[in-house]
């Protein structure tokens, strides 16, 4: 019995050793406190287990992940690509289309001028000019280049003589009496009577734009007599082509006031006998061709620079 007692002093005594050496390695234990007494009236309090705190973030604190920072290029910083520069060419750098060769004839090894079929016959006045025409034709704008064209020759060669004003009527002699009024003129027979509403248009040079096909001539002056111009249709080959009716009516005007054929191409009054044709004057680009020295020499003597009218 005595053993036993003894035997559990002990034992108790060993494990308040072993209690008294872990607390000097570990800290103290702490107690745990002792409940307190509930009394009869007291309402026994449940203890909620406490959780982690969490705090509750206000509005302005709420984080929001931040984008990557990409800066917006201000409009000085937006590259934009250089055009390659492209100089504008002035007027004279413009490059312009070459012509065929024009005159397109080659110039004879001499020019040979055939005499007028009536030499020496002129004007004694400014003759006053009568387009005969229908209203809408295209040529009645080149019968007036064409007058001024010539007025520019004679006053180039120093002569006082001009080609007049112009008035238009719509009046147009038939075609079968131009080619009789042809005819007679070329073989020296007299003039063959137009319709008296022909006779009756004012002017002392009919300048006919006829829509028939014939051979485009000139009359030179006469005493008591006009003087007629008479052109073929526009739209008969090859007066529908390029330059060709500007220098036909330009061409007949040259007889009208006194000259006669040459042999060169190249130049204005070219005609029979040589193998010059209308055919000749087409050329893409509008322009009147030039006439010979000889022929400027002869308008200079048939109308000198002393030369008045005398009418």
């Amino acid at each position: 019995m005595k053993l036993a007692f003894f035997t559990t002093i002990l034992f108790m005594v060993v494990v308040v050793a072993l209690l008294a050496g872990c607390q000097s390695e570990t800290g103290p234990i702490p107690s745990t406190p002792s409940p307190s007494p509930t009394t009869a009236s007291e309402t026994p309090t449940t203890q909620t287990p406490t959780r982690a705190f969490t705090p509750v973030l206000t509005p302005t604190q709420i984080l929001t992940p931040t984008p990557a920072f990409t800066p917006t290029p201000t409009s000085t910083q937006i590259p934009t690509p250089t055009p390659a520069f492209t100089p504008t060419p002035t007027p004279t750098q413009i490059p312009t289309p070459t012509p065929p060769p024009c005159p397109r004839g080659t110039p004879p090894l001499e020019i040979i001028q055939y005499k007028p079929l009536f030499p020496n016959r002129k004007w004694d006045r400014i003759p006053n000019i009568t387009v005969s025409a229908q209203i809408n034709d295209p040529r009645i704008k080149l019968v007036h280049e064409a007058v001024d064209y010539w007025n520019r020759q004679l006053a180039e060669i120093g002569t006082p003589f001009r080609l007049g004003s112009i008035i238009h009527t719509t009046i147009l002699p038939r075609v079968d009496f131009l080619k009789e009024l042809y005819s007679a003129y070329e073989e020296g027979q007299p003039r063959p009577k137009p319709a008296q509403s022909v006779q009756d248009i004012p002017g002392d040079l009919l300048i006919v734009l006829s829509d028939g096909d014939f051979v485009s001539f000139a009359t030179l002056p006469e005493p008591g007599e006009r003087s007629w111009v008479c052109i073929r249709g526009c739209e008969v080959y090859p007066f529908n082509l390029t330059n060709v009716a500007r220098n036909v009516i330009a061409h007949e005007l040259g007889h009208a006031i006194g000259l006669a054929h040459n042999n060169d191409p190249t130049k204005l009054m070219c005609g029979r006998p040589a193998e010059c044709r209308p055919i000749d004057f087409h050329c893409d680009v509008e322009q009147y061709f030039p006439l010979t020295e000889d022929e400027k020499a002869y308008l200079l003597q048939l109308y000198p620079i002393t030369w008045e009218p005398t009418q």
